[in-house]
């Protein structure tokens, strides 16, 4: 009888979770983080003026960054994420800006 050697199966290694990062719950800065430290905010931001024809200045980014903070996160290392702001949300705190 011819016995043909069977390969052992691989065994998957177990997948281990990012550990979750204590998020800060400070709304200023959250703000700060976004506006210092995010460079694509910073381009959503541009756009949005522009699409809108409204002035970018630095007051005009912190009114808009505000209206969106509940979904920016920032951990307590400083990584920002402004990912959780969709487009309308960011659309319409710039068509809320109030003209000065």
């Amino acid at each position: 009888m011819d016995e043909t050697p069977v390969e052992p199966e691989e065994i998957p290694a177990p997948v281990v979770p990012d550990p979750v990062r204590p998020q800060t719950t400070s709304d200023l800065l959250r703000i700060q983080r976004a506006l210092g430290g995010d460079t694509m905010w910073g381009l959503r931001l541009e756009i949005a003026f522009k699409i809108e024809g409204k002035p970018d200045t630095t007051s005009s980014r912190i009114a808009v960054t505000k209206a969106c903070v509940e979904n920016i996160s920032c951990d307590i290392d400083g990584t920002v994420s402004t990912e959780g702001v969709t487009d309308e949300q960011l659309m319409n705190a710039v068509k809320g800006l109030e003209e000065t």
